[in-house]
């Protein structure tokens, strides 16, 4: 059975998918052909490409090239231009949105209370300092000022704040993949996180790609949303961003307070006697477990060093160091952990053992098969 595809959505969904197009040509040898009206392709010809530009077999036959615009607020445009979300962008939203569609439905069958950081600050033009949002945060995670100085280094860290704020039934989820297909990676220069607000169940998403000091920044950036309740992706470096500029400035602030302290940090720069402020930055992003790109710009904000110093600081790390990124491997239930997250697992499990939701859906929610399912969970059905 031949089918007709729109040509111009052909060429749309080779765009999108970011694939070399002489590859996809060696898979669809008359991919062209198609294009051109000179063939058809047959229906499950249609499908495998459908599979391949990860877009859905409807979307080829429609009148016109379709606009997939991400779901929620999207932070990332830069110079008045809102850039096309990638398939792998766009599909891991969908997939969070799913989870926590289940998760707030599930929440409020149960009887849970809203999560009350979520819009405790009301709109973000208002609603107290910088300060007094980080501190109301580090107190509602029961975290000090000096929370990350005991910890050996950025992952014990990172694990510190998930786990705090997962705690208080905010679920945190890292993922540098879409799903547990490693054929898709996520890209840092298109986004490093986003969050979804909700009273019942926010859920924060953070590039797992991304170098784990920048995790923590984003974790602490996303909390910031969560309390002027605000859903959106934040971009690969949010103060270019032109739309929410205001907002995703407040949100780096606050994350900067609620991970450096401006007296604790003060304290920590001084500490360093004659020492330049590479140096000193070092030294701050050892002790706060943060990067020293974001210790620089911290010690700008607390006017402690100026921009030609900020800039020769940036050039000497990324002569030392260039653009660190997270490694992939691992246990793969250790990974899936992190790619489900505490409060959706636990969700899950506590679902399926008071007959809330079938074994069935609990593998549709988690993605998991009835083997690797017991295995995650350790026996605990």
């Amino acid at each position: 059975m031949r089918v007709s595809p729109n040509p111009e959505v052909l060429t749309w969904a080779i765009r999108r998918c970011g694939e070399d197009a002489g590859s996809l040509v060696r898979a669809f040898p008359k991919l062209e052909d198609w294009i051109s009206g000179e063939s058809q392709p047959t229906l499950k010809q249609a499908e495998s490409f459908a599979r391949r530009t990860h877009v859905s077999l409807d979307l080829l036959f429609a009148n016109s090239v379709p606009e997939l615009g991400l779901q929620i607020a999207d932070f990332r445009t830069l110079g008045g231009t809102r850039a096309e979300p990638s398939p792998e962008l766009y599909d891991t939203v969908n997939q969070m949105m799913y989870r926590q569609d289940w998760m707030r439905s599930y929440f409020l069958e149960e009887g849970h209370d809203p999560v009350p950081i979520v819009g405790a600050f009301g709109d973000s033009h208002g609603g107290g300092s910088d300060a007094e949002v980080a501190d109301a945060i580090k107190g509602w995670l029961s975290l000090e000022g000096d929370w990350a100085f005991s910890l050996p280094d950025s992952q014990a860290a990172l694990r510190c704040l998930r786990d705090a704020a997962e705690a208080k039934r905010v679920s945190v989820v890292i993922n540098g993949i879409v799903g547990d297909n490693t054929h898709r990676p996520l890209s840092v220069s298109e986004f490093r996180g986003f969050v979804l607000s909700d009273s019942a169940a926010p859920l924060i998403f953070i590039n797992g790609r991304d170098a784990k000091a920048a995790q923590i920044f984003t974790l602490a950036h996303e909390l910031a949303h969560l309390a002027f309740a605000k859903t959106g992706v934040v971009a690969p470096e949010a103060e270019t961003a032109d739309e929410g500029l205001a907002l995703e400035r407040r949100c780096d602030s606050i994350a900067a307070e609620l991970l450096m302290p401006g007296e604790l940090f003060a304290d920590t720069w001084h500490g360093g006697g004659r020492d330049g402020g590479y140096a000193r930055c070092l030294r701050a992003a050892k002790a706060f477990k943060t990067s020293v790109p974001a210790c620089a710009r911290r010690a700008v904000g607390l006017g402690l060093m100026g921009w030609p110093e900020h800039r020769s600081v940036i050039d000497q790390h990324l002569q030392r160091n260039g653009s660190s990124r997270a490694s992939g491997g691992g246990n793969y239930y250790h990974t899936k952990g992190y790619r489900l997250g505490a409060v959706f697992s636990d969700a899950v499990l506590t679902a399926l053992k008071s007959n809330a939701i079938t074994y069935v859906e609990a593998f549709r929610l988690t993605g998991l098969g009835p083997k690797t399912f017991d295995a995650y969970f350790e026996g605990a059905v």
